[in-house]
């Protein structure tokens, strides 16, 4: 197979960003190479591309802003020249969205990674949109805090990622999702405009227009930084171990110790399939069933409580696994992100995960349609996590080898049949991945007249339509 051809940079755009930013050229790249980096996300169908030896979309240049005023100019500039701009953090998407699919500009923001020291009284911290999740964590419990919030990409992802693609993390029956811990965001619209919402923990004050840009993926501004919720670090932890008879019996469980107020950190139980996957690899010696692990961690008499609960919940129905495969799993939890790029390079393995939500009714019913629709095309495993009073998020993992079939068409067809089963049974086509490119006609289905709303809402804020182009359904 021959190297694919690139295109050039475009002249216009090079000359016009040498003139914004004249005598610094640390500022900007356009060498293939960089470009190349910034041609793609994590997203398992763009590693499939590349294995095809399909060009990725590159971008003209990447500029690399140092503060607010330099976003501010170059939007400015990108309005008035009808430029495409996408906004890069650490590049740890599933679904595209930082993919600049008509070239033009690529933002990295990491270089916006200052982190103020946490407001003790009010207990908040603020933080720029670049500042690395890692470090953004390992400063908070330096400072005797922590925000609760540990996607699996923390190592590799931003604090505004996290807001841009409303993102959860490992903890977030107890501490919530991002859009859960945002108190005010600062950015830049389109039009260069820099702006900042009112700091307050609630407010009546119309529309929370802060959370029509949490989520909306670089679309309707370029966040620059936010202030957001911490909490004191816990003064106990405990962990605990479980396994039902099945999945079933254990969303049971799950359901009615929501419902009765308790709120472990850490909630996960794994369907049958997946759980002899965890049995294996925790070399737990147990019959099948569904494997539950949970955290609890707060004050000692609060967390006596809440083990208590699950006792009193879990204990006559369960097998008890003690503590012990909770500790081997938080000894492990980050390291699945590191696993997909060793299995995508075997020709024609297909693979990648769907996290989707719905209230307790629908549950089943998703989890069957599911099911059904992957059938014998591939190998599927299923946890439920990010649990709520009213309903819960499925991860779905599935992996397949598409044989003698086009295996770019085998994966788009998979995912466009499992987006419409998801639908179909009463579900949400994303809980914290996004949309991106990867699901945009599922999100115009989902949407139904709000997605016009939305279109309208671009249209006032980006008459040129320059944030991030096809993405969202836009």
């Amino acid at each position: 197979m021959g190297r694919p051809e690139f295109a050039e940079p475009s002249s216009r755009v090079l000359a016009l960003i040498r003139d914004i930013f004249s005598g610094d050229e640390g500022m900007f790249t356009a060498d293939l190479n960089d470009r190349l980096i910034y041609g793609r996300d994590c997203m398992p169908g763009g590693m499939l591309e590349l294995r095809r030896g399909l060009p990725p979309s590159l971008p003209d240049v990447v500029v690399f802003p140092r503060n607010v005023d330099d976003i501010s100019r170059l939007l400015r500039m990108a309005q008035q020249e009808e430029i495409p701009v996408t906004t890069y953090g650490g590049g740890s998407g599933v679904c595209g969205a930082a993919v600049p699919v008509q070239a033009g500009i690529t933002l990295d923001i990491k270089r916006l990674s200052r982190m103020a020291p946490v407001r003790k009284t009010s207990s908040t911290v603020h933080a720029e949109a670049g500042v690395n999740g890692e470090r953004f964590e390992r400063n908070l419990q330096r400072q005797g805090f922590t925000m609760g919030h540990f996607p699996s990409s923390i190592y590799c992802s931003t604090v505004g990622g996290w807001i841009a693609a409303r993102s959860a993390g490992q903890l977030s029956t107890k501490y919530g999702k991002i859009e859960d811990m945002v108190v005010g965001l600062e950015g830049v619209l389109p039009t260069g405009e820099i702006f900042r919402t009112t700091t307050a923990p609630r407010s009546a004050a119309g529309p929370d227009l802060r959370q029509i840009l949490i989520g909306s993926e670089g679309t309707l501004a370029v966040i620059t930084a936010a202030t957001l919720e911490v909490w004191p670090l816990p003064a106990r932890k405990e962990y605990q171990a479980y396994l039902f008879k099945d999945f079933l019996a254990g969303q049971r469980v799950i359901r009615e110790l929501l419902q009765r107020g308790c709120r472990p950190s850490l909630l996960r139980l794994y369907d049958e399939a997946d759980t002899a996957l965890q049995v294996q690899h925790l070399k737990l010696n147990v019959g099948k069933g569904a494997l539950m692990l949970l955290a609890v961690e707060g004050e000692s008499e609060l967390v006596d409580a809440d083990l208590a609960e699950i006792e009193s919940l879990a204990g006559g129905v369960a097998v008890d696994l003690g503590p012990g495969p909770v500790e081997h799993w938080f000894g492990r939890r980050y390291g699945v992100n590191y696993n997909l790029s060793r299995i995508l390079p075997n020709p024609k393995m297909v693979l990648d995960t769907m996290e989707v939500a719905a209230l307790w009714k629908d549950i089943p019913k998703l989890y069957a349609a599911v099911k059904g629709t992957v059938g014998a095309r591939a190998m599927l495993l299923c946890h439920l996590s990010h649990a709520y009073a009213e309903g819960a998020c499925l991860y779905f993992s599935f992996m397949g080898n598409s044989g003698s079939e086009d295996d770019l068409l085998v994966y788009r067809t998979l995912w466009d049949d499992l987006l419409a089963s998801v639908g179909a049974s009463g579900g949400t086509i994303s809980h914290h991945h996004g949309v991106g490119s990867l699901k945009q006609d599922a999100l115009i289905r989902q949407n139904g007249p709000f997605q016009e709303i939305f279109r309208g809402i671009k249209q006032a804020v980006d008459p040129a339509g320059i944030l991030n182009p096809g993405k969202l359904g836009l």
